[in-house]
């Protein structure tokens, strides 16, 4: 009777860490109540911005802040004169948000278009200040991915819903039809780590 009792615990033990919510690092200073999307990434040269921002806007909605696409920075910037390019961060006027959300990518390798076969890499979210470009709150995350042959999920999938469940004893890995897919599926993880706005 022990054995199963310690079976039995062991397992609520199990279901309770699989439904612990994330706890978010906290912003430094004020929460702010609108985000632009940094139009360009950082860091490795060469690597497609508009790819790699692939449905970061909407992960930052989801967490109830208004945000500045980054099409529409990147134009509030050109028609201000400003180097859109640069890491810089201009005053608060200028991009109309109180934060600005980076997007610093030291390594993205993907292998395969649809299916995705495989991917690696290494991101840092960073919400910066205006004008003083301080960083408020930064997350990283690095990985990687295989393509699973025998699960091809559902292909009529939205590319920003949440994954599927993957049952206990199951697929270890969700499946990803495409690169979007993926980055996606990263930026809403990485921003359950950003607090929610409560404007």
């Amino acid at each position: 009777m022990k054995g199963l009792r310690g079976w039995v615990a062991g397992m609520a033990a199990l279901f309770a860490a699989c439904r612990t919510p994330v706890e978010p690092e906290p912003i430094a200073g004020p929460v702010p109540s609108s985000i632009a999307v940094w139009p360009f990434v950082l860091g490795a040269p060469g690597a497609d911005g508009n790819l790699v921002l692939s449905g970061l806007a909407p992960a930052v909605v989801a967490r109830g802040y208004r945000v500045i696409a980054p099409g529409v920075t990147e134009q509030l910037l050109l028609d201000r004169g400003l180097d859109a390019g640069g890491p810089v961060v201009p005053a608060k006027d200028a991009i109309a948000a109180d934060a600005v959300l980076q997007v610093v990518v030291r390594e993205f390798t993907a292998r395969g278009k649809a299916p995705l076969q495989e991917a690696r890499w290494d991101l840092q979210w960073r919400l910066v200040v205006p004008g003083s470009g301080a960083v408020a709150w930064q997350w990283s995350h690095r990985g990687g991915w295989r393509h699973d042959p025998g699960d091809v999920g559902d292909p009529h999938r939205a590319l920003d819903a949440e994954p599927e469940l993957v049952p206990i004893g199951g697929r270890g890995r969700p499946p990803f039809r495409d690169v979007q897919e993926l980055l996606a599926n990263l930026h809403r993880s990485a921003m359950d780590h950003l607090p929610r706005c409560s404007r």
